[in-house]
């Protein structure tokens, strides 16, 4: 009884030290965010299409992001190998991106969801430093030198 008079008195304290519109505040960010990422569990990746058109501009493009962005864990070569500092990383090897074996989604529309969003733990999410231009340039350059046809 005790422990729930403390804890009824923080939950006062906090309510008059912040206001009562604080608390709700609060409480409604919290339960949008958690709603958003249930919705965000119903996406289907794999049904986007990629809006840039695979011009030897966009490729160039996407070359130049890839060597800056990606190529410290993919290798240059976009094969997975890595560079020696990242040897000592204890995670799995980078997969190899040209290859006919996507292991997180092969389609256009599911690399753009895996660049942006990331694979946690493994990949951080780039949707947030890249433009979607320039993921989808990304995109058109690996499948510009995909080994897999």
């Amino acid at each position: 009884m005790l422990k729930k008079i403390a804890w009824h008195k923080d939950l006062n304290s906090l309510v008059k030290s912040s206001g009562l519109l604080g608390f709700l505040v609060a409480f409604f960010v919290l339960q949008s965010e958690t709603l958003l990422a249930q919705s965000m569990d119903n996406i289907v990746p794999a049904n986007i299409q990629n809006p840039v058109p695979a011009t030897q501009e966009s490729v160039r493009a996407g070359a130049q992001l890839f060597s800056r962005a990606c190529a410290t864990c993919h290798g240059l070569d976009a094969r997975g190998s890595e560079f020696e500092t990242e040897i000592a990383d204890p995670g799995p090897k980078p997969p190899n991106l040209i290859d006919a074996q996507w292991d997180y989604g092969s389609t256009d529309g599911e690399i753009f969801w895996n660049v942006s969003n990331g694979i946690y733990p493994y990949m951080d999410k780039y949707g947030d430093t890249y433009q979607e231009k320039q993921i989808w340039n990304i995109i058109n350059y690996l499948r510009s030198i995909s080994t897999s046809d």
